[in-house]
């Protein structure tokens, strides 16, 4: 895959995360992770898909391996979403 493929593949995936297709975006992510392990755009919106899907715990492991190198707004909007959606999973399973 050249440059030009990752990023029509990750504009694919950016575009299902959008739409709330969080698996096949995160499948999408995966396959541009392993090639690009360190492309930080491609971690943050793996957290999105993961948290989207209640891997929360997941999701924040990955925020905390951004902290310091992204946009601090970004990553406490995510937290928050995360945290927000561990208080109602409590909820609904009481």
């Amino acid at each position: 895959m050249d440059t030009a493929q990752a990023r029509g593949q990750f504009q694919l995936a950016v575009r299902l995360c959008e739409e709330l297709k969080f698996r096949e975006s995160l499948e999408v992510l995966d396959l541009l992770d392993g090639r690009y392990p360190d492309r930080l755009k491609v971690t943050f919106h793996k957290s999105v898909c993961l948290a989207g899907l209640n891997r929360l715990d997941e999701a924040e492991s990955l925020l905390e391996s951004l902290r310091g190198t992204y946009d601090r707004e970004s990553l406490k909007k995510l937290a928050k979403w995360c945290h927000s959606h561990r208080m109602i999973q409590k909820v609904l399973s009481a």
